[in-house]
């Protein structure tokens, strides 16, 4: 049994053996969504899919997740646009009937209205995930492809603010929209979110045309969300080295050292720093911040190893932006194929990674993007190309 255990960084640690449950499961309800986004992982489109699992076999999946047992995973909801699916309100109530906390992930469309959010939360569910890529409406319309969708996004946090939904507002991290991070992080804080959640770019599905950061680039944006991280509560998907960074700053500010002299972060973050300082959203400098201070202090788990997805058609991933299959719940169970299939118990055993990832003294602190090694090589055990760490035991 894993214990709880928290470092100087704050990095936190689940306090139950994750190859025996998932702390979160995300369920892809759909693929269907009115959207065209340019990162979509699913490269939804409007209809839905005919092998989609049925209203049966959603509640037998639901059932299953329950089945791990105390403390149950999270669930999410998302798509496509779990709004096409018009049993979606029901199957909300039978998951919080089973115990299963429940978010969900909603496009913004049409769909998503007042009436819509309204009826999300007397379901049952506690919190919903809205996506804001940029500051403007002509950049993140631009990014979502569909006009819009920024003013309906607004729109929607405010009517989930008022029913009482918990609040986590989604950014993807590009060469296109890192600029609008500050600008971003402002309109953040001031929707009082319980998460800022940065995904860092997987080119996979539509995402391929994407360009993503450099590793030193990633580095920065790593440094200035450090920065914030005493006053937005912030988590950072696709990008567990990230955790990795707040290991080394803390480390260096309990010796006494200044980290900016050390680490040597570049242009961006400087660039990033500099930009946000124009709003008020942090006090003091990057140097002498409290670097122990979080107000949400990274949760430990990766692709497979505390997390699971499930596809519209029932195939079980260990991230949605990882497609190697481990198996189908039309199949066999959940439970069988999460903690069993050789995808989730490779993904779990470190000793199995290679190249620095392998050797890395963090990596079971960080243990680099699964996906992103994935995407970019085809090997989902190998180096996280954005990674610049050199580890202490590489011949690098």
């Amino acid at each position: 049994m894993e214990t709880s255990t928290r470092s100087a960084s704050t990095n936190r640690q689940v306090k139950f053996d994750r190859s025996m449950r998932p702390f979160i499961v995300i369920w892809e309800m759909t693929q269907a969504c009115d959207l065209a986004c340019k990162h979509c992982r699913a490269e939804a489109s409007p209809n839905r899919n005919s092998n989609e699992l049925d209203f049966e076999e959603s509640k037998s999946l639901l059932q299953e997740i329950s089945d791990f047992g105390l403390p149950r995973p999270l669930v999410v909801l998302t798509g496509g646009d779990p709004l096409k699916r018009e049993d979606l309100y029901e199957l909300i109530s039978f998951a919080r009937n089973l115990g299963l906390a429940v978010a969900i992930a909603p496009s913004a469309t049409p769909l998503l209205n007042f009436e819509s959010i309204e009826k999300i939360h007397n379901a049952g569910a506690s919190a919903i995930s809205l996506s804001l890529d940029a500051a403007s409406k002509e950049i993140h319309d631009g990014f979502r492809g569909e006009p819009g969708t920024f003013d309906r996004t607004l729109e929607a946090i405010q009517s989930s603010k008022k029913v009482g939904l918990r609040l986590q507002i989604n950014t993807s991290v590009t060469q296109a929209t890192v600029s609008e991070l500050p600008k971003i992080a402002s309109m953040v804080a001031g929707f009082k979110v319980s998460t800022w959640s940065l995904f860092m770019l997987v080119q996979t599905g539509r995402g391929k045309d994407l360009v993503s950061l450099t590793g030193s680039e990633t580095e920065d944006v790593f440094y200035f969300l450090k920065d914030l991280s005493p006053y937005i509560p912030i988590k950072v998907t696709e990008a567990p080295h990230y955790r990795r960074v707040i290991e080394e700053r803390n480390q260096l500010v309990e010796l006494g050292k200044d980290w900016t002299h050390i680490l040597k972060p570049g242009k961006l973050y400087f660039d990033l720093r500099t930009e946000v300082e124009k709003y008020d959203i942090i006090s003091g400098s990057a140097i002498d911040s409290d670097e122990s201070t979080q107000k949400r202090p990274p949760l430990v788990i990766n692709s497979g190893n505390g997390f699971a997805f499930i596809s519209h058609i029932g195939d079980v991933y260990p991230s949605g932006f990882l497609p190697v299959r481990g198996g189908n719940v039309r199949e066999e169970s959940l439970s069988e194929i999460y903690k069993n299939s050789t995808v989730f118990r490779n993904l779990r055993d470190y000793s199995l990674y290679e190249g620095k990832c392998g050797v890395c003294e963090f990596n079971s602190v960080c243990g680099g993007s699964r996906s992103r090694a994935y995407s970019m090589s085809g090997n989902y055990l190998g180096d996280d190309p954005t990674c610049n760490y050199i580890p202490k035991n590489s011949n690098a």
